[in-house]
């Protein structure tokens, strides 16, 4: 199982780098109750599949730094883009 990197955009900006391993993917399976190869491959893509999975991310990242992370469509208010190419921007991993 590949850990997944992605950037979340913030509507303010900010970016920041989380990181989907095996808890996170195994969330996500459970949750929409479909693999992650037919969630993320071709015609089977939803942007909130990608949204999703970035939520659970971000909210195990901040859970770990003592904070909290806001109900999936509250968080989507704050959110502008996510970015799944696991490139280095410059962003700290969280």
């Amino acid at each position: 199982m590949a850990l997944l990197t992605m950037t979340v955009i913030r509507e303010d900006g900010t970016r920041e780098k989380v990181t989907a391993g095996p808890k996170q993917q195994v969330a996500f399976e459970r949750a929409r109750k479909k693999g992650m190869g037919a969630a993320f491959a071709g015609d089977g893509l939803f942007m909130e599949d990608v949204l999703f999975l970035a939520w659970l991310a971000d909210k195990d990242a901040t859970a770990k730094a003592g904070g909290t992370v806001p109900l999936f469509d509250v968080w989507l208010d704050t959110v502008a883009d996510v970015d799944m190419s696991g490139g280095d921007d410059g962003a700290a991993p969280s």
